[in-house]
């Protein structure tokens, strides 16, 4: 009796002891500085340790079960599309994302990949992103779905891309004829006249000769850091708008303002920058990444 009695004694203990989990984060990616968040896990037995453990890494956000389209994007902008000039990506592979954001402690930790593809079908759905089977240089993809509402979770692959907006409205916008197909051998000329000789000679107007397409889509991006001046959009309006649209075309402008603060933003800061974003009719997303 005494023997379980120590056994149980030591049991109580044991399981008192890890009562805790810690979980590392990166406030700022571009520093090497990590901490950790503490958590209680209350387990009332033994047997319940590990469930009570994930229910209590759920319920902090240092586990996440699951990512609306929105959020993913928020990861990709700071992560992935928007490196350095030479290191600007329009893809990334789903199991390429997958171990980023396993190995990244400044990423979103997912449950499980089913997670990551249900985010990608949805995002897909909704137009945020496109996806495509695969990819071999320059703009060619192959199969790329861009506001497809039949597209599943299952669907998604490891090899398969997540493409950024913008180049899966090109891809799919190129991939329509561009110009008139070659006329057919059988088809009657536009017009015949006689050369010397006796040999018919077939003549084509002007407006029936097919056009080589020209760029049909442009993008720009500028990153402004510490002080920004009204004078910076207004450059940008007069300079790269203005042209656009006094050519006809239809111009849509982004703006994506980023902060980070590795010990974590104060609640007055937080709140005027929800406030004002609201009254602005901006769409902000706050994380603890």
């Amino acid at each position: 009796r005494a023997l379980e009695s120590a056994s149980a004694a030591l049991e109580t203990a044991l399981l008192k002891a890890y009562s805790r989990i810690l979980a590392p984060y990166q406030p700022n990616p571009r520093k090497p500085n990590y901490d950790f968040t503490e958590t209680d896990t209350r387990a009332p037995d033994a047997g319940e340790l590990f469930a009570a453990a994930f229910d209590a890494c759920e319920a902090n956000e240092s586990l996440v079960k699951r990512i609306v389209p929105g959020m993913l994007l928020n990861m990709l902008d700071r992560y992935v599309w928007s490196g350095d000039a030479t290191q600007e990506r329009d893809h990334i592979g789903v199991g390429e994302l997958w171990e980023m954001m396993r190995t990244h402690i400044y990423m979103h930790r997912l449950e499980s990949k089913d997670a990551l593809r249900e985010a990608v079908a949805n995002g897909v759905k909704e137009g945020i992103f496109g996806y495509a089977d695969a990819y071999h240089g320059g703009a060619d993809y192959r199969g790329m779905r861009l506001r497809d509402d039949t597209i599943a979770a299952s669907q998604i692959a490891d090899a398969g891309l997540i493409v950024t907006r913008v180049m899966a409205e090109l891809v799919i916008e190129q991939s329509a004829p561009a110009y008139p197909a070659e006329r057919s051998a059988d088809a009657p000329a536009v017009a015949i006249a006689d050369v010397p000789g006796g040999y018919p000679a077939t003549t084509t107007p002007d407006d029936a000769i097919p056009q080589r397409p020209t760029a049909r889509r442009i993008r720009a991006r500028k990153t402004l850091t510490g002080s920004i001046s009204t004078d910076d959009f207004a450059d940008i309006r007069a300079e790269i708008v203005h042209n656009l649209s006094a050519d006809g075309a239809e111009v849509e402008v982004e703006i994506i303002v980023r902060a980070t603060k590795p010990d974590g933003f104060s609640e007055n800061a937080l709140r005027a920058a929800r406030d004002n974003s609201a009254q602005l009719g901006l769409d902000i997303q706050t994380d603890i990444a």
